[in-house]
């Protein structure tokens, strides 16, 4: 079975005018349905860039994304997966 809820309290921070470190919490325990593996970020320059994804490892809460774009608006989305 996969999540039925999104890791929580997802932010971030510019680190630099073209990194940003993103942070997040664990899967709700009542929501994760099984063993959460890892974590996948998505992110994409606003309006219209391409996405572009990272995998992360389950036992880490956080990632920088780099070689962004300045001055430039990002969505980013946190996924976790189980097996």
């Amino acid at each position: 079975l996969v999540p039925s809820a999104p890791p929580s309290t997802v932010t971030g921070h510019s680190k630099s005018s073209t990194s940003i470190f993103v942070q997040w919490e664990q899967v709700p325990a009542s929501n994760q349905n099984g063993v959460i593996w890892s974590y996948t970020v998505t992110y994409r320059a606003l309006p219209s860039g391409s996405s572009q994804t990272m995998n992360v490892t389950a036992s880490a809460n956080h990632t920088t994304l780099s070689g962004l774009n300045e001055y430039t608006n990002y969505s980013i989305t946190v996924f976790a997966s189980t097996s």
